[in-house]
């Protein structure tokens, strides 16, 4: 969304400037067109050139990384752990690009003391049930 309006505005300072390029006579006779053009195109211009920067620094904080691990079991304490302790470990390296916002787990099932723990330290659990995945 961002690099077409980004895009759009880019086109319009373009066309801006290009009609304010125009000889005179090509412009009927309005003196004023070359001065109007030319500060329309820098607006557009300067405007285009801003989306795409505002564009880039929200998509950076509305990004979401989200860590998706799949059983074919139950989901146990142990794996709740176990990925616990991955999760801070690529948290707190500091040469990862790339660290999960959002942990979830997909098993078969999940007794209710799992599923507390996990949401306990912000991992959610989901499962099966006939033909949709719910959270538990």
């Amino acid at each position: 969304m961002r690099a077409r309006a980004g895009v759009l505005l880019t086109v319009a300072a373009l066309f801006a400037v290009m009609i304010g390029a125009r000889p005179a006579e090509a412009r009927g006779g309005l003196q004023p067109g070359p001065a109007i053009a030319a500060t329309v195109g820098a607006s557009l211009g300067a405007l285009g050139v801003g989306s795409f920067i505002a564009g880039s620094v929200i998509e950076r904080r509305t990004r979401f990384h989200v860590w998706l691990q799949c059983e074919t079991r139950s989901i146990v304490r142990e794996d709740v752990g176990r990925w616990l302790a991955g999760v801070e470990e690529s948290r707190v390296r500091v040469d990862s690009r790339w660290a999960p916002t959002h942990v979830w787990l997909v098993g078969a099932d999940a007794e209710p003391e799992v599923v507390a723990l996990a949401h306990a330290n912000g991992l959610r659990c989901f499962a099966p049930r006939g033909c949709a995945v719910l959270e538990l």
